[in-house]
C-alpha cells in the first residue's frame, strides 16, 4: 500500500494531527520495509517534529527496534547531540538487556558517558543494578570512566561495592579491570 501511495505522489514529509511524519509512524511500529521505502522517497531521517522534539530514531531506540535503528543510522540520522536518543537508549537496555542498540549508537559516534536514564542514572550503573555484565563490559570498553569509590546516584553504592555486596564475581572481575 505504501509503495502504491508513493507511486501516486504521496508526500513523505506530511505531518499529521499528532505531529508525526510517515517515517515517525513507521518507526513507532517497527516497520523496517516501510522506512526503507520512505527514505528512498526522500524522507529526512533526522527530522524533528512536534512539541516533543523526537526523531524517528528516538522512537526506534525506545522500542529497541534494532533493525529500524540500523536503517535510520545507515541513512545518516544524526545522533551525537540527541539527548532524548541517549535517554531512551539507557532506559531501553535496562528493560531488555539487549546491548545491540548501544553498540550501534556507540559505533555512530555518541559519547557512551552521556548514556543516562531520565533520573540521571548512568548506563553503567544501570547495568550493574540489573546485572547486565555484557553491557557493563561494552560501556567500559567504549571508554566510560567510573570512579569506583564514589556513589553514582543517590542511595546507590559504588559499582564495585555493589558487586561485592551481591557476591557477583563476574561483575567484580569486569570492574576490577578498570584502570
Amino acid at each position: 500500500m505504501v509503495r502504491k501511495l508513493l507511486d501516486k505522489g504521496a508526500n513523505v514529509t506530511l505531518i499529521d494531527d499528532s505531529s508525526f511524519t510517515p517515517l515517525h509512524i513507521a518507526a513507532i511500529a517497527g516497520h523496517t520495509d516501510v522506512i526503507e521505502l520512505l527514505l528512498n522517497a526522500g524522507a529526512n531521517p533526522s527530522e524533528v517534529v512536534g512539541t516533543s522534539g523526537l526523531t524517528a530514531l528516538d522512537y526506534a531506540v525506545s522500542a529497541n527496534f534494532v533493525d529500524v535503528v540500523k536503517v535510520l543510522l545507515d541513512a545518516g540520522c544524526e545522533v551525537r547531540h540527541r539527548p532524548e536518543t541517549l535517554r531512551y537508549a539507557a532506559i531501553s537496555y535496562c528493560q531488555t538487556s539487549d546491548p545491540e542498540v548501544l553498540h550501534l549508537l556507540i559505533e555512530a559516534g555518541i559519547d557512551p558517558c552521556t548514556l543516562r536514564s531520565r533520573s540521571g542514572l548512568l548506563a553503567l550503573y544501570g547495568a550493574m543494578l540489573h546485572r547486565h555484565v555484557q553491557i557493563a563490559r561494552l560501556l567500559l570498553e567504549a571508554g566510560v570512566e567510573v570512579d569506583l569509590r564514589k556513589r553514582a546516584h543517590f542511595g546507590i553504592p559504588s559499582a564495585l561495592r555493589l558487586a561485592l555486596m551481591r557476591n557477583d564475581t563476574e561483575m567484580e572481575t569486569v570492574l576490577s579491570r578498570v584502570p
